[in-house]
């Protein structure tokens, strides 16, 4: 029944089990398969649960597996929407650098996609993890999303938003800049040091959008 997954995988979640990692990797080797006829099972409590692992105590080799894992269902097409954040979160957490690559490919390639007109949890946490982890460069490129037509008005007003809660960091010795309205001026921007080139896009060919809507 739905209610017992739902308690099992809350406990899972809240054991916080680094010894249990390999297990929870273990569903993240199954893609969807038609000649072998396998599917994919359990996809987005084992990221949550990794997720909610204390990262540090994670061996380089093991993490490394949990990335692979976790990115594999990330880019796939048939990956549950309700999945992906999930997936967003868990590669956040373990991919000690390694995700910002493929968060920034991910954030390009589905910010247009209309599956996420009004299912825009994956990708907002996607900008949440650039911008809090990521240098001028991601930022330069939440940006971008936030002013592109061709972004979906929901995922843009996001990154808007996500932009306006966490100011530009200004340098050691220096004053950071004002964003605040003046009247007849409008908000002071402050200099900007690198501007990330998206007129090339992803950093991956794209793949066609393939996301499923609830």
């Amino acid at each position: 029944p739905p209610y017992l997954i739902q308690t099992a995988s809350d406990v899972l979640v809240e054991r916080r089990d680094v010894a249990g990692l390999p297990y929870l990797i273990e569903p993240l080797s199954v893609h969807n398969h038609y000649i072998a006829g396998t599917k994919p099972r359990a996809v987005g409590i084992a990221a949550r649960a990794i997720a909610a692992l204390d990262a540090e105590g994670i061996a380089p080799g093991m993490r490394g597996k949990a990335v692979d894992g976790l990115l594999a269902h990330l880019e796939a097409p048939e990956t549950a929407p309700g999945d992906l954040v999930h997936l967003v979160r868990a590669i956040a957490k373990v991919g000690a650098g390694t995700e910002m690559k493929p968060l920034t490919s991910f954030l390009l390639v589905y910010r247009a996609d209309p599956a996420f007109a009004t299912q825009i949890d994956a990708v907002a946490a996607t900008v949440d993890v650039l911008l809090s982890k990521g240098g001028e460069a991601e930022r330069e490129l939440v940006s971008f999303v936030a002013e592109d037509p061709s972004t979906q008005s929901g995922v843009a007003e996001y990154a808007k938003r996500a932009l306006l809660q966490r100011p530009t960091a200004a340098p050691e010795g220096e004053e950071a800049p004002d964003t605040k309205e003046h009247p007849g001026h409008g908000p002071k921007k402050g200099p900007s040091k690198s501007k990330i080139d998206v007129s090339k896009g992803p950093v991956k060919a794209e793949k066609p959008s393939g996301k499923p809507a609830n």
